[in-house]
């Protein structure tokens, strides 16, 4: 799921791995990526109840927040997950576009498109 502010985009959800946990991060416009164990979050039972079951062994809320309150125009957005042994797995790929060159303007200044998967 994507959600954002002015100043922040966050793209949440929940993942099913293998091996040990590892960190979820972003890149911007191909650019290095930034991992962090912060993007980590509380996993509940339910959700390790769903994912268990796919032969993942580990299971994982994440929000990786991503800053855009410097950005303008348009930028791709990749987001990723960083393996215990270092493998990067993009998770979503997606383009954002400020209509306008204000950056201080609303969130409805921005569009998403292109949204989906890279697994």
């Amino acid at each position: 799921t994507i959600d954002f502010t002015a100043d922040t985009l966050r793209y949440w959800g929940w993942a099913g791995m293998k091996g040990g946990m590892g960190e979820f991060g972003y890149s911007i416009d191909g650019g290095e990526y930034v991992f962090s164990p912060l993007f980590t979050a509380g996993t509940e039972q339910a959700v390790v109840d769903l994912i268990m079951p796919s032969g993942a062994d580990v299971a994982s809320r994440f929000g990786v927040m991503i800053p855009i309150a410097n950005l303008g125009g348009e930028h791709i957005i990749t987001t990723a997950y960083k393996s215990d042994t270092g493998v990067i797995v993009e998770l979503n790929m997606f383009v954002i576009n400020r209509k306008e060159a204000d950056l201080n303007g609303p969130q409805s200044d921005w569009t998403i498109t292109g949204h989906k998967p890279a697994i």
